[in-house]
Parts: structure tokens; sequence; C-alpha cells
């Protein structure tokens, strides 16, 4: 069984091998972006975008133009993207068949002048030279890059994301041992960079219209277009604070769409995220047993002090996350799997879930 358990451990080993990232980027920032257009989707954002408008424009470089879509806001959204500046455009009502982030991003597409386009969420933040570093790298290529933003935490019930967040990085298939040799199962939402051409040549999110993981199905476009795509952490480039409105938004976000992509990993990746999972599951199981009963098992306190050193060396390439990880990660377990049970009911019984005032149907 110890045997086992080491293997399950080696199995998230495997998933988060390497992760590339934006801090060892110092060349090729002379880099201007005379032909880029940042198209923001906003939904009632007068809290999130304000930061993220700030950062842009405290870049050394900036853009031919930021293009806000205003989703049908209720709130200073409008008002907050025109005093920094930015360009307005106004969301029209969300047609039949379309998801309302896709319809928007649609939108500030067709109202972008650009040949490259970079699409940001507006909980994001761009780091110092971050715009340039994130143009340097797709440069070198000019295929699709998409970046997970570094996750910057304030508060410590933020932490609860831990598990999400690496099960996200984990089901890309693009950060095993073998890199870039594998196909990639994801384009993460919060920050991509493409060429116009290439947008327009998969249909852009047209063809995602309908989708809740509007991101993964612009990936599979480009794929099954012959695009290759490539996958980022935005530790040195990019960062957001995913869920600061307390832990109801983070059962709420995280719920949304964890079932649906769980199922769009592939079989070899949840098998071996769900092998990694289980192993964490009883490794603390066990723990608990031998402390209840007084035994004190070198072998199984190792194991799950084993997993804990893990879960934090992997959560420091992602995220300011505590090290407090290290010993009580079982309750970052028991959130999740809640989180998980409510997101598989929501989305294959209910079939609807809920994310900032809209139901949205699965």
């Amino acid at each position: 069984m110890t045997v086992f358990r080491i293997i399950m451990w080696l199995c998230g080993l495997w998933l988060l091998f390497k992760i590339p990232n934006f801090i060892s980027i110092r060349e090729g920032l002379e880099e201007e972006l005379k032909d880029v257009s940042i198209i923001i989707p906003a939904r009632n954002e007068e809290n999130r975008l304000p930061g993220l408008l700030k950062s842009l424009k405290e870049q050394r470089v900036y853009p031919k133009e930021v293009i806000v879509i205003d989703d049908q806001s209720t709130d200073r959204t409008v008002e907050i993207a025109k005093d920094y500046g930015a360009k307005v455009v106004k969301g029209k009502p969300l047609p039949s068949g379309w998801q309302g982030k896709s319809w928007a991003l649609w939108q500030g597409v067709e109202s972008s002048t650009g040949e490259i386009l970079i699409f940001l969420d507006a909980d994001t933040r761009i780091e110092q030279d971050g715009l340039k570093k994130i143009y340097t790298e797709f440069l070198k290529e000019k295929t699709p890059l998409s970046i997970q933003p570094y996750h910057k935490m304030e508060k410590l019930y933020e932490n609860l994301s831990a598990i999400f967040n690496l099960i996200l990085m984990m089901g890309t298939n693009v950060f095993t041992p073998l890199g870039r040799r594998l196909k990639p199962l994801a384009f993460f939402g919060p920050c991509q960079i493409m060429t116009r051409e290439d947008y327009y040549k998969v249909g852009g999110h047209s063809m995602a219209k309908g989708s809740i993981l509007e991101d993964i199905s612009l990936g599979k476009n480009f794929l099954k277009q012959g695009i290759p795509i490539r996958c980022f952490g935005g530790k040195g480039a990019i960062s957001f604070r995913m869920y600061p409105g307390g832990i109801g938004e983070i059962i709420e976000g995280w719920s949304k769409n964890f079932a649906s992509g769980a199922g769009q990993v592939g079989i070899i990746n949840l098998l071996l995220i769900s092998l990694w999972v289980t192993g964490m599951v009883g490794i603390t199981i066990n723990t608990f047993k031998t402390l209840l009963v007084g035994e004190y098992l070198l072998e199984v306190y190792g194991l799950f002090l084993l997993y804990g050193l893990q879960l934090y060396w992997f959560l420091v390439k992602i995220g300011n996350f505590s090290p407090f990880i290290i010993i009580f990660f079982p309750i970052n377990l028991i959130f999740f799997i809640y989180v998980f049970v409510r997101s598989i009911v929501m989305t294959f019984i209910l079939k609807r879930v809920s994310w900032k005032g809209r139901k949205i149907k699965v």
C-alpha cells in the first residue's frame, strides 16, 4: 500500500513537472505594441476593472487600443473604463444560443483594429513590463498563447482554491516531462494572445458561443485547424486575485465549470489526477486514524508530509499560497470534494449554473 501511495504521489509530479513562466524573459522587450488590441469583457466590474486598467497605464509601452466590452453592467463599469481612456463598446443583448463571455469577446474583436489580439479578464493585473514580456514570448512563434495568471491572495480563505488551481494546470497535458510533445488539452481563459488571422480562421468565439468553457473550445478549434497552441504560467508577467468576494464566491466560481472541465482533460490525465487525489484522501484518512488511536507510525506521517511538501512546491509556482498548506491541506481537500460534488450536481443533474447574476444553462 505504501508503494502504491508513492506511485499516486508520482502521478502529480508527472503532471506538473515544469511550468514555463516569464521570470527569465529579459531580451526582446524593446518591441513596440503598435498593432496590439487589448479586449476586456466586463460585467459589473467596477471593483476589479480599475486595477487592470491602472496596471496597463503603468506599462512603459502602451498598446494600440484598449477595448472594454460592457456586458450589460448595472454599476459604474462604463464610467471607470472611460476615466482610464479605454474605448467602451456597449454590448448588445445576448442572442439566443450564446453565452455571455463569448458574445462580449466576439463584439470586442469586431470593434478592434489591431492585427494582434490580447484577451484579458477584468480581474487580472499586468506586472511591470508584463505586457512586453507576453508580447515578446508570443513573437517567438506567433501561434496562440494562453496564460494562467499568478494567483495573488490577500486573505487566508483564498487558499481554498489551491487544489482547484493545481488540477486546472494538471489537466493541460503540457507541463509533464514530455513538454510540448503531448497534445495540449486546455487553453486558459484569463489571458490569451493570438493573431487576428488565426482568430477568424477558426471562427473565433462564434464557434464557442454555446460553451461555458469557451477558452477550451477555442483552443480545440485551433488544433483542429492545425494551428499549435501554447500554455504558460503567468509568474513574472500577469497576476490576478481570483475570488475576493468571500468563500461563497469561491464556491460559485469553481462550481460553475469544474465538472464540465473534468470531461475535457482526456482519459489518461483524468486517471492520473484521480489517482493523485485518491492518494491524498487515503493518506489523510490514515493519518487521522493513527492520531485517534494514539499510534505514531513514521511511515504514515512521512507520506502525509510528502504530500504536503509536494503541494506547496507546486503552489509556489502559481501563487503566493500559504506554507500552512503543508500541514493543513486536508482542509483544502475536504473543500475541494464538496465543491466538486456540488459542481457535478449542478452540471449533470440540474443542468444550470450561476455566475455574476446570470443563470447559465449547461
